[in-house]
């Protein structure tokens, strides 16, 4: 077990671990858990949001932030997490994730969804931002667009400048 600790009236305190056994019982390995009034929690940092773990059931995780706000922690076999204020969100957002590793060439023909991921892999523009701009326009992401036409939909909206200079 690994765990970490504060130094608090000359003593030490843990307060957070990894671990995979605790109190004789197994737990999750590859999980983060604190300590918190003397019982360990497991919790979740996914994209950057500190939660504490309420419910892991069927891949989906139920997680309260610090703010007391109850979002969703969805993930997919490639790696990628994503959260939401309801599952259908989080899941939706994970496509957005799920292929936002491009570092390639542009393809000449992608569904909305593919561009969905090269743009903000190309950008780092964040998913709710893309989301609201995909929203707005009324496309689909099942459907295929060409470079050009992303191009030309996208003029003046954040990133765009970049995406056009991986066009050439």
């Amino acid at each position: 077990m690994a765990s970490e600790y504060i130094f608090k009236d000359g003593n030490y305190i843990p307060v957070g671990g990894k671990a995979d056994i605790v109190d004789g019982k197994k737990i999750k390995a590859n999980s983060w858990y604190i300590v918190e009034s003397g019982e360990w929690v497991e919790v979740d940092f996914t994209d950057n949001v500190f939660s504490r773990v309420i419910s892991n059931k069927s891949g989906v995780k139920k997680v309260k932030t610090e703010r007391g706000k109850i979002l969703f922690v969805v993930s997919d076999d490639k790696g990628n997490s994503a959260h939401g204020a309801t599952i259908k969100e989080a899941r939706a957002d994970l496509v957005y994730k799920a292929i936002a590793k491009f570092d390639g060439e542009l393809p000449k023909k992608a569904t909305g969804a593919e561009w969905v991921g090269i743009y903000r892999a190309l950008t780092g523009a964040c998913a709710a931002g893309v989301k609201n701009f995909v929203e707005s326009t009324g496309k689909s992401l099942d459907d295929t667009y060409t470079a050009k036409q992303i191009a030309t939909l996208i003029k003046g909206q954040y990133g765009a400048d970049k995406f056009v200079e991986k066009m050439k």
